[in-house]
C-alpha cells in the first residue's frame, strides 16, 4: 500500500502532506519509502508542529494548544497511528528536519572536449566566471583557469594554474591584447612534439589540441541553492526510530492501535475526497474507478473493525490447540461457519445488518447528502 502511494505522489510530496493532514506546506518537503512506512521530512518546523497537533481534527479550525506545540518542538520525530487517508493508518511517520539542514551551492557541471588539431574555443558567457576552469591531464597533473572581472563583469585578467606532483606555478595575463601560451604536455604518456596551443582574448579561451589522448574541460555552473539535511546518519536514526513505533503496533489488534476507523474523521474526510474526484469528472472510466476507490475503503475498514478481530481470534485459537499453521488459513477460507462477510454483526446500539447491508447504507450516508451516486 505505502508503495503505490510513493509511486503516485514521491514527486509531489506536498499533495499527500495536504491529503494526509489538512492543509498544503509552507516549506520544503520531502517523501521517503520504508519497508511499511512513508516518511514525510519536514524542512520548516511550523509544518511538522501543524502536522503533529492537526493531523486528524474533526473541523477545518486548525488547533495550536500550548503543551501539544511544545510536545512537537521538542520531539525529532512522530508515529501517525491515522492520517486522512484510512488506508495508509499505521504506515505514515514523519521527521523533523529543521534542526538538522543546511542550504548548500547547488552546480551543474558542464564539459567541452578538445577537438583534434584544431581549436575549440570556450567563451566567458558560457562560463560561470566565479568557478574555475578545470582540466585534469591525469591523477598528478591538471590545470585550472580562472578569471578577474571588472564593475561590468567583463574578463580583463585569466589566471592558469599549472598543478603538477602536488605543487603549482601560475601565470597572470591581461586579456588584451590577446595572449598564446604553448603548453607541453608533461606525463611519460605524451611525445616530446605533443602540446596544446592555450590562446586567451577577450571573448574567451582557445585551445589548439596537437596530442593524441582526448581531453575534457570542465566548468561547474552555479544554479542555485537547495535546502538539504546535514546528518544523514542522524536523519536516518529518526526514520528507523518511529518505524519501530508503526511496526509494534502489528502485534495490536486494529482498533486498539487506531480506534474505530468507522468513527473516525479519517473516513469521513477520505470519502469525500473520492466523492468529490468522481463528481469533477465527466468520463465513465475515471467515475468508475472513484466508485471502487469509495467501496473498497467502506470495505477495508468494515473488515479491520467486524472480520479480522474474529478471524484472528479463531486463528489463536486453533495455534493454540496445536494445529498446523498452514492448515489453518484453508479451514478458515473453506469453512461456511468462518464466512464473516455474510454472518450478522452487532453495531453500536444493538443492531444487526450484514456486509452487504452495511456497505449499501454507508455508500450514501457517509459521502454526505447532496453528492451525486457511485456509477
Amino acid at each position: 500500500m505505502a508503495a503505490g502511494y510513493f509511486r503516485e505522489y514521491g514527486n509531489k510530496p506536498e499533495e499527500l502532506f495536504e491529503r494526509c493532514f489538512g492543509k498544503k506546506p509552507d516549506g520544503k518537503v520531502q517523501l521517503i519509502a520504508g519497508p511499511m512506512t512513508l516518511s514525510f521530512r519536514c524542512f520548516d518546523e511550523e509544518d511538522y508542529i501543524y502536522a503533529y497537533i492537526n493531523y486528524l481534527h474533526e473541523d477545518e479550525t486548525p488547533k495550536h494548544t500550548g503543551d501539544e506545540r511544545t510536545k512537537a518542538k521538542r520531539s525529532q520525530g512522530v508515529a501517525f497511528a491515522i492520517v486522512r487517508v484510512p488506508e495508509l493508518a499505521g504506515m505514515v511517520i514523519m521527521e523533523k528536519a529543521s534542526n538538522n539542514s543546511e542550504t548548500i551551492d547547488e552546480y551543474k557541471t558542464s564539459q567541452v572536449e578538445l577537438k583534434k588539431n584544431r581549436a575549440t574555443k570556450i567563451k566567458y558567457d558560457d562560463l560561470d566566471l566565479t568557478e574555475h576552469l578545470n582540466w585534469d591531464i591525469d591523477q598528478n597533473n591538471f590545470y585550472s583557469f580562472s578569471f578577474t572581472t571588472n564593475k561590468n563583469h567583463e574578463v580583463t585578467h585569466v589566471t592558469m594554474y599549472d598543478f603538477e606532483d602536488g605543487d603549482y606555478v601560475f601565470y597572470e595575463e591581461p586579456v588584451k591584447p590577446a595572449f598564446v601560451h604553448k603548453l607541453e604536455l608533461p606525463g611519460k604518456q605524451f611525445r616530446d612534439n605533443e602540446y596544446v596551443m592555450i590562446t586567451v582574448d577577450s571573448e574567451g579561451i582557445s585551445f589548439g589540441d596537437h596530442s593524441r589522448k582526448a581531453h575534457v574541460i570542465k566548468n561547474q555552473k552555479k544554479i542555485g541553492e537547495k535546502l538539504t539535511i546535514k546528518d544523514e546518519k542522524l536523519s536516518k536514526s529518526i526514520r528507523r526510530h518511529e518505524e519501530q513505533h508503526q511496526f509494534n503496533k502489528l502485534f495490536i489488534p486494529h482498533e486498539q492501535a487506531y480506534g474505530d476507523p468507522l468513527e473516525s474523521a479519517a473516513i469521513f474526510h477520505h470519502l469525500n475526497y473520492l466523492v468529490e474526484m468522481m463528481e469533477k469528472s465527466n468520463i465513465l472510466d475515471e467515475r468508475l474507478a472513484a466508485s471502487k476507490k469509495i467501496l473498497e475503503t467502506l470495505t477495508r475498514q468494515y473488515r479491520r473493525v467486524y472480520i479480522d478481530p474474529a478471524a484472528r481470534d479463531e486463528m489463536i485459537a486453533y495455534y493454540k490447540e496445536g494445529k498446523n499453521p498452514e492448515k489453518i488459513g484453508p479451514i478458515l477460507m473453506q469453512s461456511p461457519l468462518y464466512d464473516y462477510k455474510d454472518a450478522k454483526i452487532v453495531l453500536k446500539g444493538g443492531a444487526k445488518t450484514t456486509y452487504r447491508q452495511y456497505i449499501e447504507d454507508q455508500v450514501y450516508k457517509s459521502v454526505g447528502a447532496g453528492h451525486k451516486k457511485p456509477v
